[in-house]
């Protein structure tokens, strides 16, 4: 009995101990409030301060967080009205909220241009950085940005920060009125960056110093004209270098580029993109010839790629069909023409195979039309055919070199020269005749004689005189 008669007394001890505790937390946020509310802020703090770091009731936690962070927000505007700026600063940052911030970044300024008064200009910037890292919506922001590059220009002679504020600025604040200020100092080195940008050290292509005259353009500077103008020359560049690499579709879009900035190059442009759709109907062209008829077809369209309706591009094509429709018309022609020369239809034959020529004028169909011919003549009168081959040969050299020969031989020996006259004679093979032209006199005899293919129309010498006359 009494072992149970302790256990409830330690019960009651435990429970006694908690319910003052908890009553004692609940005195500390109580004082806090009543502090807080008579402006004793700093005693509030410190109570809110042991209530926060015992409690266990989140309601009541939240709301003493939100008055402590008051109470060092009303601190921190105390110390801004007797003008301890630092101190003040200390508070605002330990109050964290909205209110403190927007009178945060006014210390930070106000330090900074005390800092100024003095040239302290490292710690100037130092307050400027703090406002534009920790509080980077203040309204400020646009005139430190401002600031910093008139103290990088005029101090520290440090171009590459003032040109990275000066972007930062334009970037973030498109409207500011402190963008036209700052094209005071960034006018001082923008034809220097220009010159750099445009630089082919290190054997840059056009297309990096195209990347870096962007960069330039997107800032207003003095020289945006001049900037652009390069810019449109050097895509003017670049697209030369595509012409030469034969890489026509990305020159048409580097020509058509280079106008976008500057207007002038118009006319060059245009005049250049004609001369490269013409590259493309020249190749198609030398298609053609090979009678690549699909291929030259495809390289003509690739100039409405460029040129929409390009006049010559739409004349070639029409060509490169009409091409296309005659071969297969003379192909069928040459078939019939065949057709008829194996019947020995030589003349029926003749006409399919002119025909055919006028379609698709081919070597091949103007031999056929010269063999038809010889047949023509063949069946007609081979002997007359063989006289007249021999008589055109050379424009009839053979003739005229046997009459000298006679004439030379009658001036000598008178009535006395013998002549057999031309005499034909059918020789040995297809469509082979000998031509025979003898010459006597009393003391020498002269034998001229030639083998005549009808077929082929070619003279073959027999013998070394005949040989002699030919040359």
């Amino acid at each position: 009995m009494k072992l149970k008669l302790s256990n409830y007394k330690i019960l009651f001890l435990f429970l006694s101990t908690i319910i003052l505790l908890s009553g004692c937390m609940s005195n500390r946020y109580d004082l806090g409030n009543s502090l807080y509310w008579k402006k004793k802020y700093a005693a509030a703090i410190e109570n809110y301060d042991v209530f926060l770091s015992r409690t266990d009731n989140g309601a009541l936690a939240i709301e003493a967080e939100e008055k402590r962070s008051d109470c060092y927000y009303q601190l921190g505007k105390k110390a801004m009205k007797i003008n301890k700026i630092k101190l003040a600063v200390r508070f605002f940052f330990l109050a964290n909220n909205s209110e403190a911030d927007d009178l945060l970044d006014d210390c930070y300024f106000q330090l900074s241009q005390e800092a100024l008064l003095e040239k302290k200009f490292t710690d100037v910037l130092s307050y400027y950085n703090r406002i534009i890292e920790k509080l980077p919506a203040s309204e400020l922001v646009p005139e430190i940005y401002y600031n910093r590059i008139k103290i990088n220009m005029e101090e520290n002679n440090d171009d590459v920060s003032a040109w990275n504020d000066y972007k930062l600025l334009c970037d973030k604040y498109s409207d500011s009125e402190y963008i036209e200020k700052s094209q005071f100092y960034i006018n001082q080195f923008a034809n220097k960056y220009l010159e750099k940008a445009l630089s082919r050290e290190n054997s840059r292509g056009y297309d990096k110093i195209l990347e870096d005259l962007f960069v330039l353009a997107q800032y207003p500077t003095s020289i945006s004209d001049r900037i652009y103008r390069e810019i449109g020359k050097n895509y003017l560049l670049l697209a030369e270098e595509y012409v030469i690499d034969r890489k026509f579709l990305k020159a048409e879009y580097a020509f058509r580029a280079a106008i976008d900035y500057d207007l002038t190059l118009k006319e060059h442009v245009d005049l250049r993109l004609n001369e490269i759709c013409d590259l493309f109907i020249e190749k198609g062209n030398e298609l053609l010839k090979e009678r690549n008829i699909d291929g030259a077809i495809q390289l003509y369209e690739k100039t409405f790629t460029i040129r929409p309706n390009y006049e010559k591009a739409t004349m070639a094509i029409l060509n490169a069909k009409t091409l296309e429709s005659n071969i297969a018309s003379a192909i069928k022609l040459v078939q019939k023409g065949d057709i008829e020369r194996r019947k020995k239809n030589y003349k029926k034959a003749l006409q399919y195979y002119k025909l055919a020529r006028n379609a698709d004028a081919l070597k091949s169909t103007q031999r056929k039309i010269f063999l038809m011919r010889n047949n023509i003549e063949i069946e007609k009168d081979p002997i007359d055919f063989t006289k007249r081959i021999t008589f055109a040969y050379k424009k009839g050299i053979l003739t005229q070199k046997i009459e000298a020969i006679v004439n030379q031989l009658k001036s000598k020996y008178g009535e006395d020269v013998k002549d057999s006259g031309w005499k034909v004679f059918l020789s040995l093979g297809h469509n082979q005749y000998e031509i025979r032209y003898d010459i006597s006199t009393p003391e020498s005899s002269y034998f001229f004689v030639w083998q005549v293919d009808l077929l082929e129309k070619q003279i073959t010498p027999l013998n070394n005189a005949s040989e002699e006359l030919m040359n």
